[in-house]
């Protein structure tokens, strides 16, 4: 369960732990607007799990 979030190296605590991604990005789009449309602008990103962290990353990132 995630406690935290990192996007575009920012560290955001999300206020309940959760794994569920879409509770996620929820909360970013209510909260962080400017985030969420950066990464609606992106479009193809996924979210990984690591200990109480999720990071979001760029799936062109991932492939390099």
């Amino acid at each position: 369960m995630a406690s935290k979030v990192i996007v575009f190296n920012k560290e955001i605590n999300l206020p309940i732990s959760t794994d569920n991604k879409e509770k996620i990005l929820s909360y970013l789009r209510e909260v962080y607007p400017d985030i969420y449309e950066k990464l609606s602008k992106i479009g193809d990103f996924e979210i990984v799990f690591e200990d109480d962290t999720a990071i979001i990353i760029r799936k062109d990132a991932i492939l390099g």
